[in-house]
């Protein structure tokens, strides 16, 4: 089984060209000069009147036919006898047996072409270049700009016939346009190609298997030659450390009642390999043991998980209903290379801010992130069009490998990243979610306990205009602490209070 566990957007240098270029075609002649033309060609030589015979022309019918060839630089007619031109004499094929004559016109054509920087491909134009701002660019290599035209022309030389299928023209048509030669190339303007990877777990052997999200790329890129390039840029730069897939901190701290099923309680350190969780999962697939918990694999935000929290927003708050609550929190794992780098991360944060009452201005999504301040310009460049809030803090639980989504009175989901023996910067993910509500106030709880540590800092990073963490207009005050303490016994009374006034009018 495959399974998907991230998608991540790549953005591939491209540009537009103009292409000045002209194609010779097979040229007919109509069907009375080409069979002039073959008759001569018969003969060798003969006179006006023999041609006149032959096709039963009228002494001026005849003249007319004549001058247009000769014209024409098919034929020679001097002195009475006619006799085919060198260049007519050269066209003639044999097709089955039988000399046919075959003409070629020279034509200008100017086109605008796109081609991609890496492997000077033409690209179809079904191709679809919208930018997306989370995708990882990947750098065009310098040996390719030194001698990009000659690049570019010899590319075009090369998939001429490609091309013309592209525009819908039948290359086994004998009258198809070849090239003939370029004239000029100029460079119009640079875009992006948005290759979006869809990385899969193949639980039977653990491996990570990547594949085209869109048949459209597959079919273009066929041989698969963009995938070396785009995989260096998410190339780890020093061996990963397979012995950090502890996942006491984690079982100790979430309490994930799938790891608790299946780590050996007659040890003590509560570590769980990710061959049993794989094996585990397999069996939940078929048949589900818990069915307030669903076990997950993969990010918060690929295709099946997104489908999955729609599905529980949904049975909670409602189809395209509110819910009066204080925000929500997302804790990532530090694992920026790859995490969240596609729409679909959009997507899933749309999709939660939609829920919260109106009546709640300050209420919104904040990702709770452990980023250095001079990178946090960056992180906010990177993930800011996502629209969700940020909060710069201590890694959650002091482990980089733990990720929560936490949305009071809703849903929770917690994945712990398992790192794998393989050069690129991917995990495997492996949590639940559930709308357990005495699992969410259990979480949360936990959570707020790890933000009132000694050891937890909050920092301001990301606030405009140096406002201090505990500052009444900041985010950590306006929506991070007001989530962390909704299930305080003062919240909690005042929202049984609030109910009891609401349900007695």
């Amino acid at each position: 089984m495959q399974i998907l566990i991230n998608e991540v957007s790549f953005s591939l240098p491209a540009a537009s060209f103009n292409m000045d270029y002209a194609v010779q075609e097979k040229r007919q002649l109509p069907v009375v000069k080409e069979f002039v033309v073959r008759l001569i060609h018969s003969l060798d030589i003969c006179e006006p009147k023999v041609i006149a015979n032959f096709f039963g022309f009228k002494s001026n019918e005849m003249i007319d036919v004549l001058e247009d060839l000769k014209n024409e630089g098919l034929i020679e007619w001097d002195d009475g006898e006619i006799l085919l031109s060198d260049y007519t004499k050269d066209k003639f094929e044999n097709v089955k047996g039988t000399d046919v004559p075959r003409f070629f016109q020279i034509t200008e054509k100017n086109d605008d072409v796109i081609f991609d920087l890496f492997l000077f491909k033409i690209l179809p134009k079904n191709f679809n270049l919208k930018e997306n701002r989370l995708s990882i660019d990947v750098p065009m290599p310098k040996k390719n700009n030194l001698a990009l035209i000659d690049n570019i022309k010899s590319a075009f030389d090369e998939q001429f016939a490609a091309y013309q299928e592209s525009k819908n023209l039948d290359t086994n048509d004998e009258s198809t346009e070849s090239l003939y030669k370029i004239n000029t190339v100029q460079n119009n303007f640079d875009v992006v190609i948005p290759i979006d990877v869809c990385y899969y777990l193949d639980t039977d052997t653990n491996d990570i298997v990547s594949k085209y999200k869109l048949d459209v790329i597959h079919e273009w890129d066929d041989e698969s030659r963009l995938f070396n390039t785009i995989d260096d840029t998410i190339v780890v730069q020093e061996p990963k450390n397979l012995e950090s897939n502890l996942t006491e901190n984690y079982i100790l701290n979430i309490l994930d009642p799938f790891f608790v099923n299946v780590y050996d309680d007659t040890k003590s350190n509560y570590n769980v390999s990710l061959d049993n969780l794989v094996q585990y999962f397999s069996k939940e697939f078929e048949e589900p043991s818990m069915p307030e918990f669903e076990m997950i694999i993969g990010n918060i935000y690929s295709n099946k998980n997104l489908k999955t929290i729609e599905k529980y927003i949904e049975k909670i708050v409602g189809k395209n209903r509110e819910k009066l609550i204080p925000g929500a929190l997302w804790f990532p794992s530090k694992n920026y290379r790859t995490w969240g780098r596609t729409k679909l991360f959009r997507d899933n944060i749309q999709l939660i801010n939609k829920i919260f009452d109106k009546r709640n201005k300050n209420a919104n999504l904040v990702i709770c992130t452990n980023t250095p301040e001079n990178d946090s310009y960056e992180f906010t460049k990177t993930y800011g069009d996502a629209k969700a809030k940020f909060q710069n803090c201590s890694t959650l639980f002091n482990n980089n490998q733990i990720e929560v989504l936490l949305i009071p009175d809703v849903l929770v989901i917690t994945l712990f990243h398992f790192d794998i023996i393989d050069l690129r910067e991917l995990t495997i993910p492996i949590g639940f979610v559930t709308t357990n509500k005495e699992k969410i106030e259990e979480i949360t709880k936990n959570i707020r306990k790890w933000s009132y540590d000694s050891s937890t800092d909050f920092h301001p990073f990301f606030e405009r205009n140096n406002i201090a963490t505990l500052d009444k207009e900041s985010i950590f005050m306006k929506t991070v602490a007001p989530t962390l303490e909704y299930y305080e016994e003062k919240q909690k009374e005042a929202r049984l209070k609030k109910k009891s006034n609401k349900d007695k009018k």
